[in-house]
């Protein structure tokens, strides 16, 4: 009974933190400033990608990561948090690694 207590508490506690504040959107997206930055590199490696033909592969695979359009990097990376936007950044940075290696 009180492991099952605990558990629950725990399960509350991690509900509640995970919770945005203000109870809308996504909690922590990332900001302005970091997403134009985003966006910028992003078209920088699509435009990379498409440089290679080896590499320009990549594009038919997954169009959206390789988009050529600062607009839609820069909406997408306002709605989520900055680990997710720096996550896909990463992506787009090891295949370009590997595919000119």
């Amino acid at each position: 009974m009180k492991i099952a207590m605990l558990f629950a508490s725990a399960m509350l506690v991690g509900a509640t933190l995970a919770t945005p504040i203000g109870g809308g959107g996504r909690a922590l997206a990332a900001g302005p400033e970091f997403c134009r930055e985003y966006a910028n590199a992003a078209v920088r490696q699509a435009r990379g990608v498409r440089e290679t033909p080896f590499c320009a592969r990549a594009v038919a695979a997954n169009p959206a990561r390789w988009v050529m359009s600062f607009r839609v990097h820069y909406d997408w990376c306002r709605g989520v948090p900055p680990g997710e936007a720096n996550a896909e950044r990463a992506a787009r940075r090891i295949h370009l690694e590997r595919c000119l290696r």
